[in-house]
């Protein structure tokens, strides 16, 4: 593995040097400052994943689709469906905020959100922003934003349908349908995907761990006058997860709901103003079940009102405001002592530009009834240097505890204060004919992390409390063009994270990433290659037991049959490789992928 880290290096620098066409730097981005710009104009380090990428990647969830992009490492626990922490950047899979249309979305027991119940069919852009945010955004948002756009009508009618089928009896089915009836569009999307899966755990029940997974994407927009404007937006996937537990000899499984739900109203009093109006609700629902008995449930609830501005004063200067409303809740059948809890926030950024220079200054202001006030605030700033663009970023951001953190029964610390982090951040992006590249450097300082320990007044008794720090620094390079007619992405990441207490490595972090995608087309197929590889992570604090390195090779192909007609399919894991994410949890071995694709119009 050492040797496969600086010869992809190389690549990556030969690559931004030699390659004469790129991907399109002119993508427009909404995460980085909550209105649009384009990737070249954006100050943030940022990925963006299309419909078409999503295609051609031929990837089966989500994680599979961003695994090892620049920053992203996944410590999944099992085959699909199965637990999937993402460490952007390092830091803990509970510190990123995941957005679909605008909407938050996780659970507010655990903190975190299942990013593998969320159906890629559904899904027409992700756009991922590295570095915090919690200026815009307010919580979770320490190591960067993660917004999922869902598939909408583009004004023509449109029919689209998939089925594959594949190895450990994976079955796929999608079908959509958009039209547009005078200023009203709509788009709706159904798909189901099952599999019998693997044996998520080495030690335990040697059992196949199914999952089941029905999703349905709604959408609607419309224009009630010249100025006023809405949209409506509904994303559900609802199913069954089977997985190892504690105890060898029963079966365990549960039942899970993941839903965001939102309107929006859209008022542009003059051609410099936006004001827009959202009304959004999420829920994560989960219960769990022992040899067919139910044994618990949590359900939780999330609702949001933004009324948000943005505001052109002149050609240079952009001035985006907002208040939300947020309410968190959790019904459950275990007693929580506090069952919700609300946050009122008010943010501000500015942004002006003087000739080739940016400066960007955003500022927040959050009340929780659970721990109080929180100031969070970011400056940035960018310089055309010719053909390179140089950023610089500094900014806050911060973790509310959970409610397992705050409320579990008889183990939760109500008493908790906010995780906070500080990270500054250095980048270069440039082109070179079309082809585009970017270089990022930071550094994050992470405070008052929340971790069990013994309480003063009893060493016996055991609570959450906020004990431990840690420094987390790194870089990523990516590459994107075309070499020969073959198109290519490529990225690198390396991140030393550290526990500032033991300068010991944090645990289940792969410090090293590297990712090549590779296609071409040839006639009506285009053929394709992903190489996946990463370094050893550690499987315990101390660090004296480590999951070794590893790396893995997808092949995929595609054949247009007609307009409307399209054949693919895809070899996962191609030289069947053993290897792990977390300690003790399998990954599937080589599997087969097949289908055919429909679509028409548009």
């Amino acid at each position: 593995m050492k040797a496969v880290v600086p010869a992809l290096t190389g690549i990556l620098f030969l690559s931004a040097i030699h390659i004469s066409q790129a991907a399109d730097s002119d993508a427009v981005i909404v995460t980085a400052s909550r209105h649009a710009e384009t990737v070249d104009e954006t100050l943030a380090a940022v990925t963006v994943v299309t419909r078409q990428d999503i295609e051609r990647l031929q990837a089966t969830t989500v994680p599979e689709l961003l695994a090892s992009l620049p920053g992203i490492d996944f410590g999944i626990g099992g085959g699909y469906g199965k637990d999937s922490g993402l460490y952007l950047r390092g830091n803990n899979s509970n510190h990123l905020l995941v957005l679909i249309d605008g909407m938050q979305i996780g659970s507010v027991t655990l903190g975190s959100v299942s990013l593998q119940y969320l159906p890629l069919a559904a899904i027409e852009r992700i756009e991922i922003v590295r570095g915090p945010r919690s200026s815009l955004y307010g919580e979770d948002a320490i190591a960067g934003v993660i917004q999922i756009f869902t598939r909408q009508a583009t004004g023509q009618t449109q029919w689209s349908a998939d089925i594959g089928n594949g190895s450990f009896g994976t079955r796929a089915i999608n079908a959509g349908y958009s039209a547009q009836r005078g200023d009203l569009r709509y788009h709706l999307q159904a798909g189901y995907l099952t599999s019998d899966g693997i044996n998520a755990m080495q030690t335990n029940n040697p059992d196949q761990d199914g999952y089941d997974n029905l999703s349905l994407n709604a959408a609607v927009d419309g224009r009630l006058t010249h100025q006023l404007s809405y949209d409506i937006r509904l994303l559900r996937a609802s199913g069954r997860n089977d997985y190892d537990g504690w105890m060898t000899s029963s079966l365990y499984h549960n039942t899970f709901l993941q839903q965001a739900a939102g309107i929006r109203l859209n008022y542009l009093p003059t051609a410099a103003q936006q004001i827009a109006l959202a009304l959004n609700q999420s829920r994560d629902d989960s219960e769990d079940f022992t040899d067919g008995a139910s044994i618990g449930t949590i359900n939780s609830t999330r609702n949001t009102a933004l009324l948000s501005d943005s505001y052109s004063l002149g050609d240079n200067t952009l001035l985006d405001s907002g208040l939300e409303l947020q309410r968190e809740a959790v019904d459950s059948t275990n007693n929580y002592t506090s069952t919700s809890r609300n946050n009122t926030a008010a943010y501000i950024q500015g942004r002006h530009t003087t000739g080739p220079h940016d400066v960007q200054l955003g500022l927040r202001y959050d009340d929780n009834e659970a721990f109080g006030g929180h100031t969070t605030g970011n400056l940035g700033y960018g310089v055309e240097l010719g053909s390179m663009r140089l950023t610089a970023n500094y900014g806050q951001a911060y973790k509310a505890p959970s409610f397992n953190d705050l409320y579990w029964p008889g183990a939760g610390n109500p008493d908790l204060r906010p995780e906070t982090s500080k990270q500054y951040e250095l980048g270069l992006r440039g082109k070179f004919a079309t082809e585009t590249w970017q270089f990022n450097l930071y550094h994050n300082s992470v405070s008052d992390l929340i971790a069990w320990a013994p309480t003063f007044a009893d060493p016996n008794v055991w609570l959450p409390s906020n004990i431990n720090n840690a420094t987390l620094d790194g870089g990523e390079l990516a590459v994107n063009g075309t070499l020969l007619a073959i198109r290519h992405a490529l990225s690198l990441s390396v991140v030393d994270p550290k526990d500032d207490a033991t300068d010991k490595t944090l645990i289940y972090r792969a410090t090293q990433t590297a990712r090549l995608d590779l296609d071409k087309a040839i006639g009506q197929t285009t053929l394709g290659m992903t190489v996946s590889a990463q370094s050893r992570r550690f499987a315990d604090a101390a660090n004296t037991s480590d999951i070794p390195g590893y790396a893995t090779v997808k092949l995929r192909g595609n054949y247009q049959l007609n307009p409307y007609w399209q054949l693919f399919g895809h070899v996962d894991n191609l030289f069947d490789r053993n290897y792990q994410t977390k300690p003790g949890y399998n990954s599937p071995g080589m599997a087969l992928f097949a289908g055919i694709r429909y679509q028409e119009g548009g």
